[in-house]
């Protein structure tokens, strides 16, 4: 339908720059509007009217006067014909195809410049995650190697502390305050402190009456008292310790390794057995005096 208005146009174009104009028309043309009325009530002049075309001389042809021609009104649809129908319809059917081919490729247009973009970010992307890969390998060296450095460590606590369980009793003494918490007996052997405890009822026997002895008996039972509850503190205290932490390393300054604790014991145990002792010699002499 298009190519076929646009043809009837081109074909009117060149129709009307063909055929030539009438001289009426021409005149007509040329010829100006009238003036408006003057005011006042007086009446313009009427203008005289060209003269009439000269007439050719005689011998020459006369040309024939073009007669004036219509242009044939567009033809309405139902007149077309079934060619130009199915080629109006063919028409549309290749607009709506190509309409359609633009709508899809501007689609996959779309689709590709996302993803240009993405693969661009990628390639941003690229350096910093090797960054990051490099620090996280750097990171785990590190880790390792503090593992490996506590690994030594733990071994060599482990092995000092069964050097230290297997000391003897001369470097136990080397604990700070030792010497303040043995006394001559606990550092002797085993056998000799309990020939001494087995002794110790014979040489304690009670004697005459005599109140120097007397005396000297409360003045020693005081001072036993007061050693016996020192020495109660201080189990008490080495129980705690044993309480909170078994497991308790011999390098710490506040360890107090196993044969001391026992040593401390015998002795405890060996004065209260002498506090007992005395008491019952001072209540026996009390009795006599």
């Amino acid at each position: 339908y298009n190519t076929y208005c646009l043809a009837l146009l081109l074909s009117l174009v060149l129709f009307l720059s063909c055929s030539p104009v009438p001289s009426a028309c021409l005149c007509l043309q040329r010829q100006p509007p009238p003036p408006p009325p003057l005011p006042g009530g007086t009446t313009p002049r009427k203008r005289k009217a060209p003269p009439p075309p000269r007439s050719p001389p005689q011998g020459a042809p006369s040309l024939p006067s073009p007669a004036p021609q219509s242009c044939p009104p567009p033809a309405s649809p139902s007149a077309q014909s079934p060619e130009t129908r199915r080629s109006n319809q063919a028409n549309l059917t290749e607009d709506e195809e190509d309409f359609e081919e633009i709508r899809r490729l501007r689609l996959e247009r779309g689709r590709l410049l996302q993803k240009i973009k993405g693969l661009e970010q990628q390639q941003n992307s690229v350096p910093t995650a090797l960054e990051e890969l490099t620090q996280l390998r750097e990171c785990l060296e590190q880790a390792e190697a503090e593992r490996d450095r506590l690994q030594t460590e733990l071994e060599e606590l482990k092995a000092g502390q069964v050097i230290g369980a297997s000391d003897s009793d001369d470097d136990m003494l080397d604990f700070p305050g030792a010497e303040k918490l043995l006394s001559r007996r606990s550092r002797e052997s085993p056998s000799a402190l309990d020939e001494e405890e087995a002794d110790s009822p014979n040489s304690t026997s009670p004697g005459p009456a005599d109140p120097d002895t007397v005396a000297e008996l409360c003045r020693q039972v005081d001072e036993l008292t007061s050693q016996n509850q020192e020495l109660v503190l201080k189990v008490q205290m080495l129980e705690m310790f044993e309480k909170d932490d078994p497991d308790m390393q011999t390098t710490g300054p506040d360890f107090v390794p196993t044969a001391l604790y026992d040593s401390l014991r015998r002795e405890f145990e060996a004065l209260q057995e002498c506090y007992s002792q005395a008491q019952a010699s001072a209540e026996a002499s009390s009795m006599s005096g």
